[in-house]
């Protein structure tokens, strides 16, 4: 079941978003650290959810009191903006720097596959996606979170059209189907960040992840 990484090592920049700061010790004050308390946002959220998530579990997860958060951030709905942002920079870094600065086509594509299949695999992260977490649960009530959300599809639609550019050029793909291409990288990818965090097992998401190994070498001209 498990696989390989495609050539390239691209783990220790891709588990930045997954290995951000764990929540301090309920009780324990930190020193004030913006970055830091957003680390602990991200985890708290993308574990609850926003509504499930209470003022009472993030004053006990940043070991701040409520009007030191207000102060320095506003009420609960800019906290979540606040972290989905620095969620969705880290996220997009990390993409970028598999399917931007890579030097391959479709392998680099296949890589970040790899490299989603062995953050579900390795850590048996259920959690999905944050930013597509957020969508659903508050996109259509929240400007500001679709705002973020949108930014990054958007960011990793070009993500993936770079490595599809890269793919036409190496004569791998007909570059007249970049762009639908890289809508179908794009929709599998947050699909499949939607079963994870819907409690599929390890054989379904497999299952998923295969199934796009098989259609992207079929996109091959030769």
């Amino acid at each position: 079941m498990d696989r390989p990484v495609h050539k390239r090592d691209y783990r220790g920049k891709f588990d930045a978003v997954s290995t951000t700061a764990d929540p301090t010790p309920k009780g324990r004050p930190r020193s004030f650290d913006r970055d830091g308390v957003l680390d602990t946002l991200i985890h708290l959220f993308w574990e609850n959810g926003y509504e499930a998530t209470s003022l009472t579990d993030i004053v006990e997860a940043t070991g701040l009191n409520k009007s030191s958060l207000y102060n320095a951030f506003g009420p609960k709905e800019v906290l979540l903006r606040e972290a989905l942002s620095r969620y969705v920079s880290l996220r997009s870094t990390a993409i970028a720097a598999v399917l931007i600065d890579g030097t391959a086509g479709l392998a680099d594509i296949h890589a970040l596959f790899d490299l989603l299949w062995q953050e579900f695999y390795d850590n048996g992260d259920r959690r999905g996606c944050l930013s597509v977490n957020c969508s659903t649960e508050l996109g259509p009530l929240d400007d500001g979170v679709a705002a973020v959300s949108l930014a990054y599809r958007s960011a990793t639609r070009n993500a993936f059209r770079t490595a599809l550019t890269r793919a036409a050029d190496h004569g791998e793909i007909a570059p007249q189907f970049v762009e639908t291409y890289a809508n179908l990288c794009l929709t599998t990818m947050l699909g499949l960040a939607v079963v994870v965090r819907s409690g599929a097992d390890a054989d379904e998401v497999l299952f998923h992840v295969d199934a796009f190994r098989q259609a992207l070498d079929s996109w091959k001209l030769s």
